[in-house]
């Protein structure tokens, strides 16, 4: 309906473009025609000027609309954005305009007064608003975001000048230790401190709009032909699950399944809030292990059918969003990626939840290059279990790693007490998800339940597992120090080597069972626990992910590559592209350059090497 600008945070200009022309029903430009065309020139001017920067609050969502109306890509000119700078001071939810506006500059009482215009009216408020309440509202809106980006830029740098203080300190440690030839383990040593980190996310963000714009390419007669195989697959399920009732309901009825499961006499082991028997996923898979085979095929139909219906349906479910591409089979599809969108600085997507894509190739395969363009996926090799080595500076596990050698058949050998080459398939599997569930903290019952082994068992296995990497052990207990050492109710801070920060609340470690009597522990600070030992992989995964695209996407502009390259995705610790198929080789070998920098930690430097996965697909 109209643009809003502000030069400062107390005036403001309002560019009017359409509005809601109540006798015609209809959305109509404002000005008559000719004017209005002129109007949208001199817009394309203003926001084509060389030294324009823009201030925003997450920009990507009007840069789009600039695009598709204007027809003016300003996303280079973008110098600063409050979602983005607000997700850097507090990586927990909310960062939307109004309740930052209300927390943090003397504009809120604005809002309460329009509030009263907007939500009162119905679904489509623009039938009957005021558009001189618009105006205004749009007007108050700039003028607040430009006041709360010198606010949060402000405490940015404050943020900065504390990191860097902490960081002197701990630096003369890490030195003072190195001349007694011990090594100094912190939570606190940073490579960079959060005003640099800052500037590493600005170019990110513009990347990740360079992505939303690509999309993912699709291929329609693959998705077609998945839809029917995937059909007659939940056709089967269905089959066998009715074979196993001795009868046909309808399996996505809750209170069908409740019933059938009664009369077989199947006792679920979850109650629902209203006290009634609960045959949700977690109940089923607790059935499953327990030996209850319908349990077991509920369990995979619903799998298929949210695979199906999540996924599979993507096209229909977006086709109003579809761009068709020169390759007739192929179209492309985008998604919103949230740069705030978690607590440890990974991206997340909706609209849809590409990150959600099975890893199947079954799935993964929908997505298809153009014709004359291939799919590149550059993926980081235990990325998460290098970068928790990197922490503790763990001589074993980086002895391993550097040594090339396979470091999940290594674990197995330790744990199972038998030669390398002795390692059977299975016990490499094991070993798998021992690694990644230590990493992230899983307790024995947790390991038990995974491995489908007694909590006895589990806890031998994590025993093992420590023998020979004490220094792991060793860095979660100074996390665990470091937390306990916080007053309840205050929050502790954690910092990864590149400054992004992870703030928890301190919670009681102890309570008092109130029928026993009996001291217990909080079972929400153990979870706090796991939350911070999680965010120091995590979280340097992804930053080392995002300087990787930044290093990637100047390299190519500096070898005039950029038009073979098209970003599409990340997700975790995957990066994935679509390269031009004469220029493939160039391209990966470029990726590979800038995804495998060292990354510096206190005592050593890591390189997470790249796996890559080059087709059609």
């Amino acid at each position: 309906f109209c643009i809003g600008i502000a030069l400062s945070e107390k005036k403001a200009f309002i560019i009017p473009l359409r509005h809601y022309e109540a006798l015609k029903r209809q959305i109509i430009n404002f000005f008559i025609e000719g004017v209005q065309e002129k109007i949208m020139e001199e817009l394309r001017r203003l926001f084509s000027y060389e030294k324009l920067k823009i201030i925003g609050h997450n920009f990507k969502f009007d840069a789009l609309v600039l695009l598709r109306d204007l027809g003016v890509d300003v996303m280079d000119k973008v110098y600063a954005d409050t979602l983005v700078y607000h997700h850097l001071l507090k990586e927990t939810p909310p960062h939307d305009l109004k309740t930052l506006i209300t927390l943090y500059t003397p504009f809120s009482n604005y809002y309460k007064e329009m509030r009263e215009v907007f939500v009162s009216k119905k679904e489509k408020w623009y039938h009957y608003v005021d558009f001189n309440d618009l105006y205004r509202y749009c007007a108050y809106d700039c003028c607040s975001n430009y006041y709360l980006w010198k606010e949060l830029d402000r405490r940015i740098k404050q943020l900065d000048l504390w990191q860097k203080n902490l960081s002197n300190k701990v630096n003369k440690l890490i030195e003072e230790h190195k001349k007694l030839n011990k090594p100094y383990i912190t939570p606190y040593y940073t490579y960079f401190q959060v005003e640099k980190l800052k500037e590493l996310e600005m170019e990110h963000y513009r990347i990740l709009f360079e992505m939303e714009k690509n999309g993912l390419p699709f291929s329609r007669s693959y998705v077609e032909n998945l839809k029917e195989e995937v059909q007659y697959k939940m056709k089967e399920k269905q089959d066998e699950l009715s074979k196993l009732a001795g009868k046909m309901i309808n399996w996505n009825s809750p209170q069908q399944i409740s019933k059938l499961f009664k009369e077989l006499g199947i006792d679920s082991p979850k109650k629902t809030p209203k006290g009634n028997p609960s045959y949700d996923e977690e109940a089923l898979k607790i059935l499953a292990e327990n030996g209850i085979e319908i349990a077991q095929k509920l369990l995979e139909y619903r799998k298929l059918l949210k695979n199906y219906t999540t996924y599979v349906l993507f096209l229909e479910n977006y086709n109003y969003r579809l761009k068709q591409t020169e390759t007739e089979d192929i179209v492309r599809l985008s998604c919103n990626i949230n740069i705030a969108g978690t607590e440890t600085g990974r991206l997340s997507t909706s609209n849809p939840a590409f990150h959600g894509i099975p890893r199947d190739n079954l799935y993964r395969n929908m997505v298809q290059a153009e014709e004359g363009w291939l799919i590149v996926s550059a993926d980081y090799s235990m990325a998460d279990l290098r970068m928790l080595a990197g922490y503790s500076n763990c001589k074993s596990m980086i002895e391993a790693f550097n040594s090339g050698i396979d470091f999940h058949t290594l674990t197995a050998s330790l744990i199972f007490n038998k030669d390398f080459e002795d390692i059977t398939t299975e016990e490499r599997s094991i070993a798998k998800s021992i690694n990644f569930s230590i990493a992230y903290l899983t307790s024995a019952y947790g390991l038990a339940q995974r491995l489908n082994i007694s909590v006895k068992e589990a806890q031998d296995f994590i025993d093992r597992w420590f023998q020979d990497k004490p220094e792991v052990r060793y860095f979660i207990n100074v996390l665990i120090s470091q937390y306990d050492k916080v007053e309840e109710g205050k929050e502790a801070k954690f910092i990864n080597v590149f400054g992004r920060m992870r703030r928890v609340q301190k919670v009681r470690k102890f309570y008092e069972d109130k029928f026993t009597g009996k001291r217990k522990l909080n079972p929400e600070y153990s979870h706090k626990i796991r939350e911070i030992v999680n965010f120091y992989p995590q979280s340097t995964v992804a930053d080392a992910l995002m300087v990787s695209l930044i290093r990637l996407k100047r390299k190519l502009i500096e070898k005039e590559l950029k038009p073979f390259c098209k970003f599409l995705l990340t997700r975790h610790d995957e990066l994935l592209l679509e390269a031009k198929k004469e220029k493939v080789d160039e391209i990966c070998e470029i990726v590979r350059w800038a995804m495998e920098f060292p990354i510096p930690f206190a005592n050593c430097q890591i390189v997470i090497p790249v796996d890559f996965t080059i087709d059609k697909m």
